[in-house]
């Protein structure tokens, strides 16, 4: 998997667990200051991509790097290139467009193994 920006790029070669999830928001449902209920009926999508990572304290050196030094965390969009076999929605594969949007342990990842160490990051597709 290569994350990559016009400033730099990453790549993970670690066992990688990827997860495409889409959420689907149909109905904003709100109220008027007279009481009547105001529904308001659009098709947003949303698509999470969560990964979970297991690769050696420098690499998640090089992806903090990257995500707080390339991307500004969340200010930027990169490209998100996934091995063949997986498809985050545009085909197995493909390129997508995302933004990073959270991850519990990327600062503290668990050692599940001698010299290996794990831990979850979350994107949004753009």
């Amino acid at each position: 998997m290569i994350f990559s920006h016009a400033s730099g790029s990453v790549t993970l070669k670690g066992a990688l667990f990827p997860e495409h999830q889409p959420k689907f928001h149909m109905q904003t449902k709100g109220f008027a200051a007279d009481g009547t209920a105001i529904v308001y009926d659009h098709a947003t999508d949303i698509h999470y991509i969560d990964v979970t990572i297991r690769d050696t304290r420098a690499v998640f050196g090089s992806l903090r790097t990257f995500i707080e030094s390339t991307v500004s965390w969340s200010k930027e969009t990169f490209s998100a290139t996934p091995d063949s076999t997986v498809d985050w929605g545009s085909g197995l594969g493909s390129v997508v467009t995302v933004k990073f949007w959270e991850s519990n342990d990327i600062y503290d990842p668990a050692q599940v193994a001698p010299g290996v160490f794990e831990a979850s990051l979350r994107m949004v597709k753009v």
